[in-house]
């Protein structure tokens, strides 16, 4: 078996994505659909309503619109098992690939510690993480099929 040494740096360049926006919004559809047998306070119902459309337009932007200047625009996994993420404001930030990434032909969900010198000394751990969500039509087909292969033979290590 090769190692990823010997391995040519894997570029994905993301895209807009209906089908992520389309599972995004079903969720968030369902949880807001779900308030109402709550029977909980109306001004409590409308708090819990408002956080989920926040959560919404954050996920939609950052993820499947990639409109956000956090949204990430391009991965690049080099051979040192280094990962380069490119972010919509033009920010390149080093990170580490975490063991809990998920990898399906449907959805991969990639997730990222990023380096402190990036992120800056003072940021808590939840601000050093970032993931990457990746449904088929986000990048081009043979790209995310050599993701998910590469993904499968060398798994970040626990």
């Amino acid at each position: 078996m090769s190692s990823l040494k010997s391995a040519a740096p894997l570029q994905i360049d993301l895209r807009y994505s209906p089908r992520l926006a389309g599972l995004m919004l079903l969720a968030h559809g369902g949880a807001l659909a779900l308030l109402p047998p709550l029977a909980l306070p109306v001004w409590e119902m409308l708090l819990l309503a408002g956080v989920i459309l926040a959560s919404l337009t954050y996920t939609l932007n950052t993820h499947a619109l990639l409109r956000d200047k956090r949204a990430i625009l391009r991965l690049i996994w080099d051979c040192n098992d280094d990962w380069k993420l490119h972010t919509a404001g033009g920010q390149e930030i080093v990170a580490r690939l975490l063991p809990g990434s998920y990898v399906h032909p449907l959805l991969v969900v990639l997730n990222f510690e990023l380096d402190r010198a990036d992120t800056g000394i003072r940021t808590p751990l939840w601000g050093r993480r970032r993931s990457v969500v990746l449904a088929p039509d986000s990048s081009d087909t043979m790209t995310l099929r050599r993701l998910r292969a590469r993904l499968n033979i060398f798994s970040p290590k626990k």
